[in-house]
C-alpha cells in the first residue's frame, strides 16, 4: 500500500515541473472589453474561435503621433482588420479596412489627440483561425505653425530644387476649426514643376493650386500621381492644403497628417509662341512645319500658327501626331480680314476633346473660305512633351458661281458616278435686281424601277441643306452639319422621268463647299405592287397551291414591300402557309374587306427556312389581303398558299354524280364506261 501511494505521488510531481502549453486566449466580441494593445511591443496572436467571431484591441495614443498597426493572418483562412477612431463625441470614424490572406497588411494613422484606437479583428469570409497584431510608434510630428492665409503663404524654399514639408492640419479644441495652410515658391518662366503629397489612411485631405490672385487653377491634387505646373509667364503658385469631408457634418478631428513635396524639373525649350498675336507663319503648298509642346496639369505649352487665305477657295489643313507621340489638343480659327481700325474676331472651326484628342496618326480638315482672311492653328499638349506636324494646302479656287440658281434652270448631271465639285457662294442678283442667297440646282433623269445612289460629302465648316427630290428639293437635307459625307438610295416608282438636287447654305452659315456623284445602280423590277390598285387582277389560288414571291429591293426611301390579293369566296375557316427563304425574317400581315376595311388580323414574322401555317376565319365572303415586307435591307424569295374551305373531290368526298371512273371529272369517259355495259345482264 505504501509503496503504490509513493508511486502516484513521484509521478505527480514530475509532471508538475513540466511546462504548461499557453491557450491563444479569446479577445473581447465588443468595444467595451476591448484587449488593450500597447505599441512597440512583440506580436499579440489571437484565434477568432468561429466564423462569427468578433475580436477588439484598443490603443491609447500620445497626441501628435503617427502608428502604424500591422495585421498577419498566418496560414489560416481570409481575415480582416478594421482601424476605428474616435472623435470628441465619442463616435467612431473608419479608417480603413484590412484584408489578410496568409500575408501581412498595414494601416498607418496619425493621432493629434490621446482619443482611442480601436482594432476590430473578424472575417468577411466566415473565417476561423489564428492572426497576429502589432502597433509600432513611426515619428512625432507637431502640429504646424504654417500660413492659413492665401494672401501671406508659406515661402517655400526651392533653392536646391526639391523641398518636403511635414504639416498636419490644424483642429486646434474646442471648436475644431480646421483652417487650410497656404505655400507658394518663387516660379521661374518655362520652367516645369511637380508637386505631390504623401497621405496617411486618416487623412482627409483636399490639395489645390491657385495663382497669385488665389483664384483655382488645379481643382484637385491626386495623390497617386501628383502634378505638373508650368509657369509660362513666371508668376508664382500658390498650394492649398485643406480638410476634406466626406460629408457636411464630418468629423475633422481625427488626424490630418500631409507630407508635401515639390521638385524644379527644370527649363523648357519653347520653340513656338503662346501667344495668337505672334503666331508663326504657314505657307500653303510650302509643306509641313515640325513642332513640339510640353505638357503639364497647368501651364502646358502653347503653340499658334496661321496661314492667310484667300476668298472662295478651299484650303486643308493637315496636322501628324508624328511618330507615335503622345495625346496632343488642336483648335483651328478662322478670322475675316478686319476693316480698318476694327479687331480680328475668332470664328472656332474645329476643336479636339476630352476624348478626341490627336495622337500618333495623320489628321487633315477641310475649309471653304468665302472672304479673305487667316486660319489660326493652336495646338497644346497635355501632361506630356508631344511632338507634331502643321501644314496648310490651296485645294481648290472658285471664281464664280458654277451653277444654275433657280429650278427651271437646274443643269444636267449624269448617272454615272462622275464627280461634280461646287459650292455654295454668297448671293445672286435676280432678273429683277432682288438679291438671294445662292443655290445650285441640278437635275438627272431615271428610269422606272431603277435604283440610284447619291453620295455626297462637304468642306468641314460647310452646314448645307443638300435636297434630293421629284418636286423643288429647296430646304430639305440628306446630310447633317456634324457628318463628313451622306448617302441616299431610292428605288424610281414614281413613273416620272427627272429628279432634282439643290444645294445651299444653312441661314448665314458660310462655307459651303461640296462634292457628290450620281450612280445608277440597275433595274430591280417588283413583281407585286406594294399599294392597293383596285384596277388589280391579280389574285392568289385558295385551293392549296403555293405562290412564290420576291422581295426585290430596299433603299433610304423605301424598301419592297408586296401586297397580295385573295378572294374569300364563301365564309368560314380558311388555312394559310407561309415559308420564308430570305437571310432574315419576313413579316406578314393578313387583312381582308367585305363591305368596309377591316384593321389587320394577323401580324406575325417567319424565320429563315421556317414555315408557319396560320387559320383565319371569315365571316362572309370578301376580298383578303397579304402585305409581305422584310428587315435590315434584306431581299429574296417567300412562298404563301392559302387553303378555302368550299369541298373538293378526293379530299375526303365522294366523287360528283355521273363520275363512274373516280377521276373528279364528269366527261365522256365517263359516258364511254356506260356505254361499254349498256344492255348487258348484271342480274346475278
Amino acid at each position: 500500500m505504501f509503496k503504490a501511494i509513493f508511486i502516484v505521488v513521484l509521478f505527480l510531481s514530475a509532471f508538475a515541473v513540466l511546462p504548461l502549453c499557453a491557450e491563444t486566449p479569446d479577445f473581447g466580441d465588443d468595444i467595451g472589453s476591448a484587449f488593450s494593445i500597447t505599441p512597440d511591443n512583440d506580436p499579440i496572436e489571437g484565434e477568432l474561435q468561429t466564423g462569427a467571431d468578433i475580436d477588439f484591441f484598443a490603443l491609447t495614443p500620445e497626441p501628435e503621433t503617427v502608428y502604424r498597426v500591422f495585421f498577419n493572418n498566418g496560414l489560416s483562412d481570409r481575415k480582416n482588420l478594421k482601424v476605428l477612431m474616435e472623435n470628441s463625441d465619442y463616435e467612431l470614424r473608419n479608417i480603413k479596412k484590412l484584408d489578410s490572406n496568409a500575408e501581412t497588411e498595414y494601416s498607418t494613422f496619425y493621432c493629434e489627440y490621446g482619443y482611442p484606437v480601436y482594432f476590430k479583428v473578424f472575417s468577411d469570409y466566415s473565417a476561423s483561425g489564428l492572426y497576429h497584431i502589432e502597433v509600432q510608434t513611426v515619428k512625432t510630428v507637431p502640429v504646424d505653425s504654417f500660413s492659413n492665409s492665401c494672401s501671406s503663404p508659406t515661402q517655400l524654399d526651392l533653392s536646391s530644387g526639391y523641398i518636403e514639408t511635414e504639416a498636419v492640419i490644424d483642429t486646434s479644441e474646442p471648436n475644431f476649426s480646421a483652417a487650410p495652410d497656404y505655400y507658394t515658391f518663387d516660379a521661374l518662366e518655362n520652367y516645369r514643376y511637380y508637386i505631390s503629397f504623401d497621405y496617411l489612411d486618416s487623412s482627409q485631405l483636399r490639395a489645390t493650386v491657385l495663382n497669385s490672385s488665389c483664384s483655382s487653377l488645379v481643382s484637385s491634387v491626386n495623390e497617386d500621381e501628383g502634378i505638373t505646373l508650368v509657369s509660362n509667364d513666371g508668376g508664382d503658385f500658390i498650394i492649398k492644403c485643406g480638410h476634406s469631408p466626406y460629408g457636411d457634418s464630418e468629423d475633422i478631428s481625427v488626424g490630418n497628417y500631409y507630407c508635401l513635396k515639390v521638385s524644379a524639373e527644370g527649363p523648357l525649350y519653347d520653340d513656338f509662341s503662346n501667344s495668337k498675336d505672334s503666331a508663326h507663319q504657314i505657307i500653303p503648298g510650302d509643306g509641313p512645319v515640325k513642332g513640339t509642346v510640353f505638357g503639364a496639369n497647368y501651364g502646358g505649352d502653347i503653340d499658334w500658327f496661321y496661314a492667310d487665305v484667300n476668298e472662295n477657295s478651299l484650303y486643308r489643313i493637315t496636322i501628324d501626331g508624328y511618330d507615335y507621340s503622345r495625346y496632343k489638343d488642336c483648335k483651328i480659327y478662322y478670322a475675316r480680314t478686319p476693316e480698318s481700325g476694327h479687331p480680328e474676331s475668332l470664328i472656332e472651326l474645329y476643336s479636339t476633346s476630352e476624348y478626341n484628342a490627336i495622337y500618333s496618326y495623320l489628321f487633315s480638315r477641310d475649309y471653304m473660305i468665302e472672304d479673305s482672311g487667316r486660319l489660326y492653328i493652336r495646338m497644346a499638349g497635355r501632361h506630356f512633351d508631344t511632338s507634331y506636324t502643321v501644314a496648310a494646302e490651296l485645294i481648290s479656287e472658285f471664281s464664280e458661281d458654277l451653277y444654275p440658281n433657280t429650278m427651271e434652270q437646274a443643269q444636267q448631271i449624269p448617272t454615272d458616278n462622275t464627280r461634280i465639285i461646287g459650292a455654295v457662294l454668297g448671293e445672286y442678283t435676280d432678273p429683277n435686281y432682288v438679291t438671294h442667297p445662292d443655290k445650285d440646282y441640278f437635275y438627272f433623269d431615271t428610269q422606272d424601277w431603277h435604283k440610284y445612289e447619291v453620295r455626297v460629302s462637304k468642306s468641314d465648316n460647310a452646314n448645307i441643306n443638300f435636297g434630293v427630290q421629284l418636286t423643288d428639293p429647296a430646304g430639305s437635307t440628306i446630310i447633317d452639319y456634324h457628318e463628313d459625307q451622306a448617302v441616299l438610295t431610292f428605288v424610281d416608282t414614281s413613273q416620272q422621268d427627272k429628279w432634282y438636287i439643290c444645294v445651299e447654305n444653312k441661314g448665314l452659315h458660310l462655307g459651303g463647299y461640296y462634292e457628290f456623284t450620281v450612280r445608277d445602280l440597275g433595274s430591280f423590277p417588283d413583281d407585286r405592287p406594294s399599294n392597293f390598285d383596285s384596277s388589280d387582277t391579280f389574285r392568289l389560288p385558295t385551293d392549296g397551291t403555293w405562290y412564290g414571291g420576291s422581295i426585290d429591293y430596299y433603299s433610304d426611301r423605301g424598301d419592297d414591300s408586296d401586297l397580295l390579293l385573295f378572294d374569300i369566296p364563301v365564309s368560314g375557316e380558311y388555312t394559310f402557309n407561309f415559308y420564308n427563304k430570305i437571310y432574315r425574317k419576313v413579316f406578314f400581315k393578313v387583312y381582308y374587306w367585305d363591305t368596309e376595311y377591316h384593321p389587320a388580323i394577323s401580324k406575325f414574322d417567319v424565320s429563315r427556312g421556317e414555315t408557319v401555317t396560320k387559320t383565319h376565319n371569315f365571316p362572309t365572303a370578301g376580298l383578303g389581303r397579304i402585305v409581305v415586307s422584310t428587315e435590315n435591307n434584306y431581299t429574296g424569295d417567300y412562298f404563301v398558299s392559302i387553303k378555302d374551305p368550299l369541298p373538293r373531290c378526293g379530299d375526303g368526298y365522294a366523287p360528283p354524280p355521273g363520275d363512274t371512273n373516280e377521276d373528279c371529272y364528269v366527261d365522256f369517259q365517263d359516258v364511254a364506261a356506260i356505254a361499254e355495259g349498256w344492255l348487258n345482264d348484271t342480274n346475278p
